[in-house]
């Protein structure tokens, strides 16, 4: 009798705790609004493949100055982490090893909660955020693809891996504007080669060029024995959303390749979209006429600052390629400002690795339109 009972209170606990679990989807991108310590807003926008997730947030971290957290250069944090239980999650600044981090757990499929927690001296703020769409902003579906090829049959054969990870407008009100931030999308993702129009056509057609290319750059040499170690080749591509808000979106690709050589070569690439317009936004639409050289002198100081260059010393004199930086178009747009950002070899060698100028918008005031 009593084993019965033992084995229905077990029964029954099991019941409840599954029950009880967050039912997350697989794979999704949610827009999340909340606040840090209750007060402080807070923006996520999140993107879960599985067990992995990567975001990008902000926040008002002015009142964390004495704090000593690090905060990023344009207003945008940039982390990537795990599901580290049913329910529970930790994220690591991608591109900063001193930026904060999350722990927490999601309450329920919309909303999570826990810890930001200082990289400097470990210092905590609580914050929560729940998924939400307000007016001005747009949901996304994820499309997602992962492979691996091997180069041939035999056991100690290298391969080509690829991961792929898009994100695609949902139906909204306005279907005009959906497919046009679609096509636009599509355009920066794609390698502009594909007759397939769909998002998940297009991710397939990319895998098929790279593994063909892959087999026909390697095959031989391999059998050959003249390849060498670098027969390993990886393509990664994920699709971050930096701002949906106030009917601007404000997206970038991220792409990581190595097809042989001394290393592979990441390259991050910017979009900004106006929705009501229905069409990607390029700088003379933002700024007034003529603002070229104000603009680049804007520029040239602010990286003077963030090298930690006196303003007589010359950018050449330091490694850079130039001493005046001019604007370009790989650039993305927050709700404080605006940001240049320059890849490897822009502005700069390998070495000095990627560039992003961030201008606040008081900064900017005199320039835009």
């Amino acid at each position: 009798m009593k084993k019965a009972v033992l084995s229905t209170i077990i029964l029954s606990h099991l019941f409840l705790s599954a029950f009880s679990q967050t039912p997350l989807p697989r794979k999704c991108y949610m827009h999340l609004k909340g606040a840090i310590n209750k007060e402080l807003p807070l923006t996520i926008d999140l993107v879960k493949i599985s067990d992995s997730l990567y975001c990008d947030y902000s926040c008002d971290k002015s009142a964390f100055e004495q704090s000593n957290c690090t905060a990023p250069i344009g207003d945008i944090e940039s982390v990537s982490g795990k599901m580290t239980g049913v329910d529970s999650f930790q994220w690591k600044s991608m591109f900063n090893d001193d930026g904060p981090c999350f722990k927490g757990r999601f309450t329920s499929e919309q909303k999570l909660s826990g810890s930001w927690v200082c990289g400097k001296n470990g210092e905590m703020f609580s914050f929560e955020a729940t998924e939400k769409y307000p007016a001005g902003s747009i949901p996304f579906n994820l499309h997602y693809l992962k492979e691996k090829k091997t180069l041939t049959t035999k056991l100690d054969s290298p391969a080509a891996s690829i991961q792929l990870a898009l994100l695609m407008p949902a139906e909204a009100g306005n279907a005009a504007i959906s497919d046009t931030l679609g096509n636009i999308i599509l355009q920066f993702f794609s390698d502009k080669l594909s007759h397939d129009s769909t998002p998940d056509g297009i991710l397939n057609s990319m895998k098929k060029r790279f593994f063909e290319n892959y087999l026909n750059s390697n095959e031989s040499s391999f059998e050959a024995k003249t390849g060498g170690p670098n027969q390993n080749w990886e393509l990664l591509k994920f699709m971050h959303i930096l701002h949906n808000a106030d009917y601007v979106v404000s997206f970038y690709i991220l792409s990581y390749a190595f097809t042989g050589g001394a290393h592979g070569l990441e390259t991050q690439e910017y979009g900004v979209v106006d929705l009501k317009k229905g069409r990607l936004l390029q700088l003379q639409d933002i700024f007034r006429e003529n603002y070229e050289k104000d603009l680049s002198l804007l520029l040239t100081k602010k990286l003077h600052q963030i090298a930690n260059l006196q303003d007589s010393q010359k950018l050449s004199e330091a490694g850079y390629f130039m001493d005046e930086i001019k604007p370009i178009e790989n650039f993305y747009q927050t709700g404080k400002g605006i940001g240049f950002f320059y890849n490897h070899y822009d502005i700069a060698p390998y070495s000095f690795g990627s560039t992003d100028i961030f201008l606040t918008l008081e900064e900017l005031r005199d320039l835009l339109k």
